[in-house]
């Protein structure tokens, strides 16, 4: 728990540093056996790219940089319960843990969302189950959406 703490606070600090690059505040990482290998930010703004959120960047990014696609032994972390785009990527490259911050519906309370479903909705309806932990550092979290 103390390192899942951890590297959440990262993906926390990424959203923040996305925030300051006048994007939307979301930040991301993959991890394996306690090692960083991915990070990503939301690039949305910036590559007026709609799909390029903090977890497909890590995600992809790992992916094209090691030839992996499939990640079981990785944890995802990322600043807020991932969008059903994110979560549907993750289940696709078959993570194994994800651990979030903010939940979906208290991040759409502050910016607003076009979907309603949560990642255990997604997560329950897949053949690859990905472990969910969060909401965690959740005050941490929601004060990047301020």
């Amino acid at each position: 728990m103390e390192q899942d703490i951890l590297f959440l606070r990262k993906a926390i600090e990424l959203a923040n540093q996305a925030k300051q690059e006048k994007d939307e505040p979301f930040g991301a990482l993959l991890v394996k056996d306690g090692v960083i290998v991915a990070t990503g930010q939301n690039y949305v703004k910036r590559n007026q790219n709609p799909i390029a959120h903090a977890e497909l960047e890590a995600i992809y990014t790992y992916c094209a940089q090691s030839g992996m696609t499939d990640l079981q032994d990785y944890t995802l972390y990322s600043s807020c319960e991932p969008c059903p785009m994110c979560m549907s990527a993750a289940i696709w490259a078959n993570v194994g843990r994800i651990v979030y911050s903010v939940p979906a519906k208290q991040a759409a309370e502050k910016i607003g969302s076009i979907f309603q479903l949560s990642s255990e909705d997604l997560a329950t309806h897949s053949t690859n189950k990905p472990k969910l932990i969060g909401p965690l550092l959740q005050d941490e979290g929601i004060r990047v959406f301020e």
